[in-house]
């Protein structure tokens, strides 16, 4: 099974919005493996349905119809999770959320809708 193990920032990690991200304590990474199955079968699925891929988006605007074009790309993942990780290019973190075994600190949102 894929677990996430709860790291220790030895030193001061810099985090771009401390606002709106924190590094997970060790209760967060227990919550968060809990869904450790879940998001190792999100990953593989947006690997094999979504990674590299376009898809159009038509909608209405008023009386008009528009085309959004939106390119799903592997480094967008983590995003979508809300889990991100310390020094990791976007094909490492993604292995990651697939993989689990993080060798780094997990940086996740702040608030309570997180885990919601």
């Amino acid at each position: 099974m894929n677990k996430f193990k709860y790291i220790n920032a030895d030193l001061p990690i810099s985090i771009k919005n401390r606002q709106t991200y924190k590094l997970a304590n060790q209760k967060e990474i227990n919550e968060i493996n809990t869904y450790s199955s879940i998001l190792k079968n999100i990953a593989e699925f947006y690997e094999e349905n979504f990674d590299g891929n376009k898809i159009d988006y038509v909608y209405k605007d008023n009386n008009d119809i528009k085309i959004l074009p939106v390119k799903y790309k592997r480094e967008n993942f983590p995003h979508l999770t809300g889990i991100n990780f310390v020094q990791k290019n976007a094909t490492e973190k993604f292995e990651i959320l697939k993989n689990g075994n993080n060798t780094t600190p997990l940086i996740i949102e702040r608030g309570e809708f997180y885990f919601q």
